[in-house]
């Protein structure tokens, strides 16, 4: 081994290898190899962790799937005891006894539209048409209000992971199939042009 001479400013003189590593360059080597390290080892455990994640919700999304398509094939009757409180069920397989899910059912409720948009505010020279006009309005809106809250349902299926208390809803609007709609009810006539007049 060829040692090197190296002197300092009191005129001694070390004597140095000039192979081999010194133990700061070790360090600097082990610091650098240990980032990377807890680096590479962070990105994993996220990545199984995301796939844990991605695996329950995947199974959530198909369980509430199958409970939601089996109300749509084979509705139960619609009345207005369904809206009164949410049905929790568990799943009869063996295997699902982690899941739970709640059915929750909602009649639409139409806005009224007609006082949205300022039907009730009458102008000065037409206050008896506007009046007359507001009536009809007011007629018919009942009458659609009425029809569509008894037609038009929405179903939400909520299904819960009870070890990991993960959730996953889905809704679905449907047909009451036991009702007919009904025609406008009440003696109120649209106005003509001429009544105005």
């Amino acid at each position: 081994m060829k040692k090197l001479k190296k002197f300092t400013t009191t005129g001694s003189t070390i004597l140095k290898s000039s192979k081999g590593l010194s133990l700061l360059e070790i360090m600097i080597a082990f610091m650098l190899f240990s980032v990377f390290y807890l680096a590479f080892v962070g990105s994993q455990s996220d990545n199984v962790l995301d796939s844990e994640y991605m695996e329950s919700e995947l199974m959530l999304h198909s369980l509430c799937k199958n409970v939601l398509n089996d109300i749509l094939i084979a509705p139960p009757t619609l009345t207005e005891s369904l809206t009164l409180t949410a049905q929790k069920e568990r799943f009869e397989d063996s295997d699902l006894q982690d899941f739970e899910y709640m059915v929750e059912w909602v009649q639409f409720e139409l806005p009224n539209f007609f006082n949205l948009a300022g039907g009730g505010q009458d102008d000065e020279g037409n206050s008896g048409q506007n009046a007359q006009m507001q009536q009809y309005m007011n007629v018919m809106y009942e009458s659609i209000k009425e029809n569509v809250k008894q037609a038009l349902w929405q179903v939400r299926v909520t299904v819960f992971n009870k070890i990991t208390d993960n959730q996953y809803t889905m809704t679905a609007w449907l047909r009451n199939p036991n009702y007919q709609i009904k025609a406008m009810a009440g003696q109120a006539s649209a106005p003509t042009a001429s009544e105005g007049e």
